[in-house]
């Protein structure tokens, strides 16, 4: 077992997957693990990030969600809580819900 730049050690079990000796000197196998920037809005029902140009509506439990994820949910009016059988809708870009980058900002000054 060899010694890591940073001073750690690390080997593989037999079948190649990476072992590391951790600060207390017991070895653990580190899992796959998605990381999810705060900052990245994301559709409740389905988790998958917004991207600017998704058309959007609002539950009122939820929040935003992705329109097509929406589909077929019931409008309903919000101090009875009876479905609105001709009721439409209301969709908007995902854009107006994203926090714009530093230079979207510097570009809209």
């Amino acid at each position: 077992m060899d010694q890591d730049a940073d001073g750690t050690f690390t080997k593989s079990d037999r079948d190649g997957d990476p072992i590391v000796n951790c600060e207390c000197g017991c070895f653990f196998i580190p899992s796959a693990m998605t990381v999810r920037t705060a900052d990245t809005p994301r559709c409740p029902v389905c988790e998958e990030a917004f991207k600017p140009d998704d058309l959007c509506a609002s539950d009122i439990e939820l929040g935003p969600c992705h329109a097509e994820c929406l589909e077929g949910s019931p409008i309903v009016d919000l101090n009875t809580g009876e479905p609105l059988p001709d009721a439409e809708l209301h969709t908007y870009p995902a854009s107006e819900i994203m926090d714009p980058s530093p230079q979207t900002r510097e570009a809209e000054r």
